[in-house]
């Protein structure tokens, strides 16, 4: 059995779940050294977002999805991952069948799930993953920041949207996820300023916004130049109204953007390991996941699934 923290009836428990084990050669069972907490864990939690059930025998599973991993076992086609190997661990479950993941564009793929929502997450002692989910490590970098790779993934996308830099950009929220936007633009000499209530009138509009932030309201198309463009990288699931009219009539583009590949996210925490310090936050044992979750968010919060 193993440590594990579900989301039972809208509430976060600790419980003792069976311990996974290799069922398949082109697996690997990892032991949990690090898990970041984000905001889609804390509604996973509370019952907003939906957790994965096993369809038979034990009927819950942890949640949680950024993590570093270390190797406790492997299939018997796994030959590049051994145990006490430390790893990154993509949490994206890519289909495997669509354009994108034929291409080797997997990262792209428009079918994913995600681990800690539609398969067994990382707020527990073991984890078992695909190997195709793994990726070796440079010792030079810290289990916090090996952990932190899927947010950075995340907002790297951001680059491939063909924004110029010339163009004036704002980015909606004043989050740390915002902040981590602003930061991954900044080091390509992108212009980039957040934008929030407070926000003076002679920055805006602006000519590409950045969506970060949970939106319950309407999209605030006003806050973009006529011809400009919306990049929405934000997982909200909340619903949100689009003013068809005013689209239209300002000529936007909505664009929405998911991952960059989980490689380019390592390869830039390698580069920029000292820069990305001060968004790396403290650690609780996963005993204690209440009060994480009630930590400071301006910096990642982690849990310790396996203590000593």
């Amino acid at each position: 059995m193993m440590k594990a923290l579900v989301s039972r009836e809208g509430k976060a428990v600790i419980t003792q779940l069976p311990r996974p084990t290799i069922t398949s050669d082109d697996e690997i069972l990892l032991q949990v050294i690090l898990a970041g907490i984000c905001r889609t864990d804390l509604l996973v939690a509370d019952g907003t977002i939906s957790c994965y059930k096993e369809s038979s025998g034990c009927q819950e599973s942890a949640f949680g999805h950024e993590f570093c991993g270390r190797v406790v076992a492997a299939g018997h086609s796994v030959t590049h991952f051994y145990p006490g190997q430390r790893v990154a661990v993509n949490p994206v479950l890519a289909c495997g069948q669509c354009s994108d993941c034929q291409s080797g564009n997997g990262y792209l793929c428009s079918n994913s799930g995600l681990l800690g929502i539609n398969a067994p997450g990382a707020f527990a002692e073991y984890i078992k993953v695909s190997a195709s989910q793994c990726y070796r490590v440079a010792e030079s970098i810290s289990d916090h920041l090996v952990a932190y790779a899927e947010p950075v993934a995340a907002m790297l996308s951001t680059l491939n949207c063909g924004i110029k830099p010339q163009q004036h950009i704002g980015i909606l929220g004043s989050d740390r996820i915002a902040r981590l936007c602003q930061f991954i633009l900044s080091t390509e000499g992108l212009d980039v300023i957040t934008i929030n209530k407070e926000q003076p009138v002679d920055v805006l509009p602006v000519d590409v916004l950045i969506v970060t932030s949970f939106i319950r309201e309407c999209l605030p198309v006003n806050l973009v130049k006529p011809g400009g463009m919306i990049i929405i990288k934000s997982r909200s699931p909340f619903s949100s109204t689009v003013c068809y009219s005013d689209i239209v009539q300002r000529r936007l583009i909505l664009l929405g953007v998911n991952y960059a590949p989980f490689t380019t996210a390592l390869k830039f925490i390698e580069a920029y390991q000292q820069s990305l310090m001060p968004f790396i936050g403290s650690s609780y044992p996963l005993d204690r996941f209440a009060g994480a979750f009630k930590a400071d968010s301006a910096q990642k919060i982690f849990l310790v699934p396996c203590v000593g």
